[in-house]
């Protein structure tokens, strides 16, 4: 069976740590994994405290065949420049959003306008928080296939995983 890739939250403290860079690929060396195994999410929070030049360990992972993603997108302070600035391969539409976007015309044209950004910078786009079948219908119907929520699963303890996939 051929897993996704993981996909793994960095705190600003770490995206921005000369360390990241080199460690990653260490750590990749020591499990057998290749670049496209491992996700990095980052929040808008780690756009905001960071230039260019700090993300430059974020842009060697990406240089190297990381997948970038900017995580819980349009709920923080960061412009739709971020976008530009930032080494992105997709962003994620915060729960918040979809939470009621079946029943609140604000919400449905927030996400229409978040994944025609996403069509037209040719990245991925994720919908977080997906929790009925008629959601996921809808946000497919839209141009977001890629979704994630308890529809698909619950949150699962180390043990559960392991077990579940192996």
């Amino acid at each position: 069976m051929t897993l996704p890739s993981v996909a793994c939250n960095l705190f600003p403290i770490q995206a921005l740590s000369e360390n990241l860079s080199s460690s990653v690929p260490r750590f990749l060396d020591r499990y057998g994994l290749e670049p496209s195994d491992v996700e990095f999410e980052v929040t808008e929070q780690t756009t905001l405290k960071s230039d260019r030049e700090n993300l430059s360990h974020l842009m060697k992972l990406y240089d190297a065949g990381h997948k970038i993603t900017l995580d819980d997108f349009g709920t923080g302070y960061a412009s739709l420049a971020t976008l530009q600035t930032l080494p992105l391969t997709g962003f994620k539409i915060d729960r918040r959003f979809v939470a009621d976007f079946l029943t609140d015309t604000p919400s449905e044209a927030i996400i229409a306008g978040m994944i025609a950004v996403a069509e037209c910078m040719k990245i991925e786009v994720v919908a977080e928080g997906v929790e009925t079948e008629n959601q996921r219908a809808r946000l497919e119907q839209m141009g977001c296939n890629k979704a994630q929520g308890h529809l698909f699963a619950k949150p699962l303890t180390k043990e559960d995983f392991i077990a579940k996939y192996r």
